[in-house]
């Protein structure tokens, strides 16, 4: 994919989270600890989590036979860096870096796979 089409995507991510993001959202000075004791954070983080992936900003590495969109990982990278430069929680880096390590572990375990076979 052409850095361009990355920028673009960046900048198209931008301004999605500048109109959509709640602000209940938004990391607080502080830290976001405590916020998993408050089940209005965590009913408004899984409502949050739900739109990012309606919006197609989850995922997007993820193999289409696993619900993703099998894209760049290049994109999920940029969603995580925008969202995080924005002090947007989205499941902070957890719920971008986990699905990076687990699909870097898919493609391990396949290419090992391949050299087994």
């Amino acid at each position: 994919m052409p850095e361009t089409e990355l920028e673009g995507f960046r900048n198209y991510v931008r301004d999605w989270f500048i109109r959509n993001a709640p602000p209940e959202m938004r990391i607080r000075r502080g830290g976001i600890g405590w916020y998993y004791e408050d089940p209005k954070f965590i009913d408004a983080a899984i409502k949050w989590h739900r739109t990012l992936y309606e919006a197609g900003l989850v995922g997007i590495s993820w193999p289409k036979e696993y619900g993703g969109l099998g894209d760049d990982v290049r994109k999920e990278l940029i969603v995580r860096d925008v969202a995080l430069s924005l002090v947007l929680f989205i499941l902070a880096a957890r719920a971008l870096a986990y699905p990076l390590l687990a699909r870097l572990f898919f493609i391990m375990a396949m290419r090992n796979r391949k050299r087994n076979t």
